[in-house]
């Protein structure tokens, strides 16, 4: 990740790389020693090795910067408090609902960094007090409550008598006539208009894309073996290869700029094919000399331009609910991946 941001040129919103958290779950093959790394997670009739991560992603640059591991006994929220004290300041976190709280605005501007957080419409009176207002931004200012103060002087956090958080609430308007409200630790309204919040906040679905292409592409679930350290092998070899994926698309981007130029829809790397391209070619990146590695790299570039998919932003058909199982991503396979 660090070479990444040393070597590539990189794309920023106001001079901030934005990053957005989230968490997902995973089950692991069905064995006591699994179980007892990883966690459990059951009910009363049985139980099965399973675990959760909470990954930090960039927005801007597609690219998996941090990535952190727990047992489904503790709640993601939990543990995305305990590290915003490591986010660099010119980062802007991007945060769904799920972590909607003053707990987490108030730590980043303890620790100089800021963010963004949807808010519920119903959860507190101030944002309830906002909706009803009409107005598109307001500054707060307010004291913080009992249950915060608690959790912050658990984390080490040393407070005034009184603290109080000020932050700007942000009303976005969908296209359906729905409105959101976004938490900003931005305060300056002439630097950073509020109408630009919205398409700011529509990019964390890429942490979405994220997980899809690694559960289901490149088959998160699918272990080659059933020890502990295998396990931890392939967990983080998936994330390994789809920022791998990342860096090689950068030399691209000029020319599929040029492919876009005359297409209706703007394209970009099927990172399907690209995951498959990457298993022959992967283990010859990292072992021949580097005067061979052009004719490679000159081959896996002509196949990605030719299979590259449409991106088709702003689609509206409403989603239907599917009654399925909860582990889609799982595929039954009768060998054992070498990769």
């Amino acid at each position: 990740v660090a070479a990444f941001y040393q070597y590539f040129k990189i794309r920023r919103w106001k001079g901030f790389r934005v990053w957005s958290t989230d968490g997902s779950g995973f089950r692991l093959p069905d064995e006591e020693s699994l179980g007892d790394a990883f966690g459990w997670h059951g009910n009363q009739h049985y139980r099965v090795p399973s675990a959760r991560m909470l990954v930090c992603y960039d927005l801007l640059n597609q690219l998996v910067t941090a990535l952190q591991f727990h047992t489904r006994n503790t709640a993601e929220v939990v543990v995305a408090q305990r590290s915003i004290g490591q986010i660099p300041q010119d980062v802007l976190m991007v945060y769904d609902r799920g972590f909607a709280s003053h707990i987490i605005p108030f730590l980043h501007q303890y620790f100089g960094s800021n963010c963004i957080v949807r808010q519920p419409l119903g959860r507190s009176h101030t944002v309830k007090a906002f909706v009803l207002s009409g107005k598109n931004q307001q500054i707060v200012k307010e004291p913080l409550q009992i249950r915060a103060k608690k959790v912050l002087v658990e984390l080490g956090i040393c407070l005034d008598p009184n603290p109080t958080i000020t932050y700007r609430l942000i009303r976005i308007t969908l296209p359906n006539g729905e409105v959101e409200v976004l938490l900003t630790t931005l305060l300056d309204k002439k630097k950073f208009h509020w109408p630009h919040f919205g398409e700011i906040y529509r990019k964390r679905w890429g942490i979405e894309s994220c997980f899809f292409v690694i559960k289901s592409f490149l088959q998160l679930f699918n272990f080659s073996a059933y020890t502990v350290n295998n396990c931890w092998q392939d967990i983080y070899s998936h994330f390994i290869l789809y920022n791998l994926q990342t860096a090689l698309h950068q030399p691209l981007q000029k020319n599929i700029r040029k492919i876009n130029a005359g297409r209706q829809h703007d394209y970009k790397p099927n990172r399907n094919i690209s995951a498959g391209l990457l298993k022959r070619f992967v283990v010859k990146f990292c072992l021949r000399p580097v005067e061979e590695l052009q004719a490679y790299l000159t081959d896996y570039y002509r196949q990605i331009l030719q299979t590259l998919e449409p991106e088709r932003p702003g689609k509206n058909k409403e989603r239907r609910r599917i009654l399925r199982g909860t582990e889609r991503h799982n595929h039954e396979k009768n060998y054992c991946r070498a990769f």
